[in-house]
């Protein structure tokens, strides 16, 4: 009797170590990324729920508006039902330049963030009160004519207790929610290989972050061009502007645009404006070895904070209210990148 219960006994103690040995698995940390890496930014921006393409209701990246809605645009009575209504509400705006072109929503309506989450606006105050709680929607940029194949296999390791585990996740809106949730000690890897859609539809298999963030990347420009509404040419000349960043070689210096605003006309000049003084300009944009060039220049800026403007800038990004810029000197000299955010 002793001797069977010595082996059960030794039976269980085994069985527990195993039982440990797993959950305190070490994971491969090579391919694993926070919840707030440059990769996890651009993997939130292609699963996000989309909110430019209704920027001509709403005027904002940080959320839509589920339709159908009914609206008031210049006089008009508009019941907007579906997605391709959108384009006769842009042709309403662009009837006539004396118009003020402002949507004005019959309330109740319901708005979706990127998270996917919903709130209900029952008035116009209300609505005021939660676009200026959005604040800047520069990082609400959707990335939307690549997607992932789901369903998708996630590792989860926990770098305080070093216990790892596993999920599928089977949906944008799933995957988007196991990021943001992850705590400052988790990281996650991707279980490759992964299959990416391409905007022609089709498939492709990328086997590692490298890979994965290389495909997201290259592939900005197609979707900025198949989600856009308007060219940048048509998105620059409407409203007023501010420098949201810029960076000189890494370094942060967008203090020297403080204070400064910018209107960009459609004829072709701009006007910076700083302190109730204006300083004119000129600004263009032309296609450049496959890719989209905005040049500004503004003659009398001298050295002072406009001098930085006055470069032939690579359009990196566009959408309604933000356009991401970057310019190397020549020969690998100096790299600036600035970003406009419309006021």
């Amino acid at each position: 009797m002793k001797r069977l219960l010595f082996f059960a006994c030794t039976l269980l103690f085994l069985g527990t170590s195993c039982q440990e040995e797993q959950e305190t698995q070490v994971i491969n940390t090579s391919q694993s990324l926070t919840k707030d890496a440059p990769l996890s930014v651009l993997i939130r921006r292609v699963i996000q729920n989309p909110t430019n393409f209704d920027d001509v209701l709403d005027g904002t990246a940080s959320f839509s508006v589920n339709l159908p809605v009914n609206i008031t645009l210049n006089g008009n009575y508009i019941q907007v039902n579906t997605v391709d209504d959108l384009s006769y509400v842009k042709s309403i705006k662009n009837m006539s330049n004396s118009d003020d072109d402002v949507v004005h929503f019959s309330f109740p309506i319901t708005v979706k963030r990127p998270d996917f989450s919903e709130t209900v606006i029952q008035n116009q105050a209300q609505y005021n009160d939660f676009v200026t709680s959005c604040g800047s929607d520069s990082n609400f940029h959707e990335i939307s004519c690549v997607a992932f194949k789901f369903p998708i296999q996630v590792k989860l390791y926990n770098t305080g207790s070093q216990l790892a585990s596993s999920k599928k996740l089977y949906s944008n809106q799933e995957m988007y929610g196991y990021i943001v949730s992850l705590n400052a000690d988790e990281i996650y890897s991707i279980t490759y290989p992964a299959e990416m859609q391409k905007p022609d539809g089709t498939w492709l298999a990328v086997n590692n972050n490298t890979d994965l963030q290389s495909f997201i990347e290259s592939n900005i420009n197609a979707c900025d061009e198949a989600a856009s509404q308007n060219t940048l040419s048509e998105v620059i000349a409407q409203g007023t502007w501010k420098v949201y960043s810029f960076m000189d070689e890494g370094h942060d210096e967008t203090y020297e645009f403080n204070g400064y605003t910018f209107v960009f006309n459609s004829n072709g000049t701009t006007i910076a404006t700083k302190n109730s003084i204006n300083t004119n300009g000129t600004w263009s944009t032309f296609p450049h070895d496959g890719i989209t060039k905005l040049e500004i220049d503004f003659p009398g800026g001298g050295n002072g904070a406009l001098h930085y403007l006055d470069e032939d800038w690579i359009v990196l990004e566009f959408n309604a209210s933000s356009i991401k810029l970057s310019h190397q000197s020549g020969g690998g000299g100096e790299n600036h990148q600035i970003t406009l955010t419309k006021i």
